[in-house]
């Protein structure tokens, strides 16, 4: 019976622990967002400091979590690095001026394979350890353009036909089966969970204007005691974001009605507005696609069906804006990070589904930079054609964000 007691007061007391680390987190958001709030530029800077504080706590427990997980497993089966890995390391250690014993404690791996990382560094090519790859006939693409498809994985370019695509862009036409074949040969870090953009809706658009697509998607603020709601417009046969209305309240009939009418009134009027059973496409909203004459096609919420493509919409730029880890602390802060997302998308990101072009170039129906690409050289291994045509450009140059190919 004592054992009982004790073992229910155990459960009381961590329950009222993760609690109280709760309320900190409460107390915490409300002084961050109070001084962000501020007119005082010095007040917003101290509160930017704090912020950025805050974020480097979480993401150094969660370094060390994962540490404690891999000290768990024996050393010989833990997982390898990469040689890109590899090589970072080597470069962090000496940013930080660890020692040997220091830099394999952090890295979790013995002292003198972190040796062994430092005898056979190749600092040319930014890795660790031989390229070992087997002898390619002569046809093969010159290594340039190996090193470009790896460039462009580092990068976070997206999966293996995003990449082709962005090279496409660049000038050069790369099939997604060999950026496959190259990322399996030269394995890199894994790339985050993009959303897959080839598939197809039920509802086929034919031509800018016939389908659009709305829908409104939740993002939790910073410490999660917050929300942010952000409605668009989607035009089906373009993947074109047409309108965006951000809030700090969850979107309503009405507002969702004005936004319809601004897009219709920009775009001409749809023939089909595809929606799912959301309380904001009722009422005011259903009312204002019937004055229009386009007619309603409904989806159910969460299902890849005719709001699928929206739905991959939103992963998409949630990923783009760095969520979840990176979340908005204010409003002001999520709509920066949309407009940044939103621009990148529409003019700089191709879709695999409309043969490499971006939504812009469809949306505007002029030819496709990747439909101009042509074949990269051939060449033996070791045998390299010089640079690429093309170089890397920042859509955000001071942060570096946002990467993309251009002709250099």
């Amino acid at each position: 019976m004592n054992l009982r007691i004790h073992e229910a007061a155990e459960k009381i007391a961590s329950k009222a622990t993760l609690r109280a680390v709760r309320i900190l987190g409460c107390a915490l958001d409300a002084q961050l967002r109070r001084l962000r709030l501020s007119d005082d530029a010095l007040t917003m800077a101290l509160a930017r400091i704090k912020e950025l504080e805050t974020r480097n706590g979480i993401l150094t427990e969660m370094v060390e979590t994962f540490q404690t997980r891999l000290r768990k497993i024996a050393p010989k089966k833990r997982p390898h690095y990469s040689g890109p890995a590899r090589f970072k390391a080597l470069q962090l250690r000496q940013t930080m001026g660890w020692s040997i014993e220091e830099a394999a404690a952090q890295f979790v791996v013995t002292p003198t394979t972190f040796t062994r990382w430092e005898d056979a560094a190749d600092p040319a090519r930014q890795t660790v350890g031989p390229d070992i790859q087997p002898d390619p006939p002569i046809r093969r693409y010159a290594d340039v353009v190996r090193a470009l498809v790896r460039l462009a994985e580092r990068l976070h370019l997206g999966r293996a036909h995003q990449i082709a695509a962005h090279v496409a862009r660049g000038g050069w036409k790369v099939s997604k089966s060999y950026v496959e074949s190259v990322l399996k040969s030269e394995p890199t870090e894994a790339s985050p969970d993009l959303p897959d953009s080839s598939s197809r809706m039920p509802l086929k658009a034919t031509f800018v204007g016939h389908v659009f697509i709305l829908d409104s998607h939740e993002v939790k603020s910073f410490l999660g005691f917050r929300k942010f709601w952000v409605t668009g417009v989607l035009d089906a046969y373009s993947q074109a974001p047409l309108g965006i209305h951000a809030s700090a309240t969850p979107p309503t009939a009405d507002a969702a009605a004005r936004l319809l009418k601004r897009v219709a009134a920009a775009w001409g009027r749809p023939r089909y507005v595809a929606i799912d059973g959301g309380p904001e496409f009722k009422g005011a909203f259903r009312m204002a696609a019937k004055r229009l004459g386009s007619r309603i096609r409904l989806g159910s919420p969460g299902r890849t069906t005719i709001t699928g493509l929206i739905e991959r919409f939103w992963r998409t730029l949630d990923w783009l804006m760095g969520l979840p880890l990176a979340q908005p602390l204010t409003l002001s802060d999520f709509e920066e990070r949309l407009a940044a997302a939103l621009n990148y998308y529409t003019y700089q990101r191709p879709i695999y589904s409309l043969d490499g072009a971006t939504p812009a170039e469809r949306l505007a129906g002029v030819q496709p930079k990747a439909a101009t690409a042509i074949q990269p050289p051939r060449a033996r291994p070791g045998i390299n054609h010089g640079p690429p045509p093309m170089r890397v450009a920042w859509l955000d140059r001071v942060a570096r964000r946002f990467p993309y190919l251009q002709p250099a």
